[in-house]
């Protein structure tokens, strides 16, 4: 899956497919509810779930331990940064290559415990990468030069720290379709009672007469939108306008050209971060509630 970096310059793994591997691994570990109506069960089948339970406990361990320095740094980065709700370059005050060992070696010796933790805070700093426009792939001592001066780069910081903060049920959002009727164009997302976000070629922070206005052009339908009532919902119908683009490039034989305005994809890629891989959508809602306030409770555990 990952291979460290070799004295002869061997290749090594990308840390954006890195950090999916160790996020799909620990969440591995996430109890899986039984539905209603299951009987209880049985001694037979409780032996078997703790065996499979083992075997991702160690492979996660085996996935942490074969980091290499620099991608582990990374990684202990975002995750610090999804856990205490930090802008990325106040984690990497302080920090050096040298701790992601021992950093890393905790983790994986706690992973019983915290290994569905672990992916909800990468998931939480991956967030906030992306909302910083943060490129993952360039190496860590560089990613200082991308620390935000201009004033909508802050504005999109306060994004991204809203997004890992936060619960996911705690947004409302709505938005218009292209044309086509495929792919969302404009994006307005709100965390509770907060002040609306939009997003299309620019981030904005419109008035709530501007929203209003919106919102009845989407109820008397006489545009074409979606409006759904968690970010879980939202990101499941961006992956699936994203999924979208590849067959129509296919078909053509020339590569699909960008629908969406460039700060629309950018919140786009932060929120599909934060919701995870959409497979986890399967996993039960006990056990999401479960994992939910553990990580309220459990903050700090990675110290």
């Amino acid at each position: 899956m990952t291979q460290k970096k070799t004295d002869s310059g061997g290749a090594t793994s990308s840390c954006e497919s890195v950090l999916a591997d160790i996020i799909r691994l620990s969440r591995e570990l996430m109890p899986v509810a039984d539905t209603e109506g299951t009987p209880v069960a049985n001694a037979e089948t409780g032996r078997a779930r703790q065996a499979a339970e083992i075997t991702s406990q160690r492979r996660l361990q085996q996935a942490l331990n074969a980091l290499d320095h620099e991608t582990a740094l990374k990684l202990r980065t975002l995750m610090i940064a999804g856990r205490d709700g930090q802008d990325i370059w106040s984690v990497r005050v302080n920090m050096r290559t040298e701790d992601a060992d021992a950093a890393f070696s905790a983790a994986a010796r706690d992973a019983s415990e915290s290994g569905p933790l672990l992916a909800d805070y990468l998931q939480r700093g991956h967030a906030l990468a992306c909302a910083a426009s943060v490129d993952l792939e360039r190496p860590i001592a560089a990613w200082s030069s991308d620390a935000p001066e201009a004033l909508d780069e802050r504005a999109w910081l306060r994004f991204g720290r809203q997004l890992a903060s936060s619960p996911l049920d705690d947004w409302q959002c709505f938005g218009f379709l292209d044309s086509g009727g495929q792919n969302i164009c404009r994006l307005y997302v709100r965390l509770g009672d907060h002040a609306w976000w939009s997003f299309t070629s620019v981030l904005d922070r419109p008035s709530a007469v501007l929203v209003t206005k919106e919102q009845q052009l989407l109820s008397k339908r006489r545009t074409r939108g979606i409006q759904v009532m968690s970010l879980r919902a939202l990101a499941a119908r961006l992956a699936k306008a994203a999924d979208n683009v590849a067959p129509a490039a296919r078909e053509s034989g020339t590569p699909a050209a960008p629908r969406q305005g460039r700060a629309l994809r950018r919140a786009t890629r932060a929120i599909r971060a934060r919701v995870g891989p959409t497979a986890a959508a399967v996993v039960g809602s006990v056990a999401n509630a479960s994992v939910s306030s553990r990580v309220e409770a459990a903050r700090g555990d990675y110290r």
